[in-house]
């Protein structure tokens, strides 16, 4: 695998896993978490449940699919090189 391919695989990762934690509200899955409101609940459940690593590829993928960023184009250039669409 080329240094190309790799970065297509690490930013379409990113995105998988952006997609998938996005239905993680916390109150589900895994188990709940004690806060006043809302926004305070989703907050406290993703300090507790992601670590670092984790939180950096929510970011990112967050990112690659935001459309008008200056990096949104990226995700569809990942797709390209990985053969994911034609």
């Amino acid at each position: 695998m080329t240094k190309l391919e790799q970065g297509a695989q690490l930013a379409l990762d990113a995105v998988a896993f952006y997609s998938d934690t996005t239905k993680f509200d916390g109150i589900r899955y895994p188990e709940s978490v004690q806060a006043e409101t809302l926004s305070e609940l989703y907050v406290n459940s993703r300090m507790k449940h992601f670590n670092k690593e984790e939180k950096l590829k929510i970011l990112l993928g967050c990112l690659l699919l935001t459309e008008g960023h200056e990096y949104s184009g990226l995700y569809r250039k990942a797709q390209l090189i990985k053969g994911g669409t034609k």
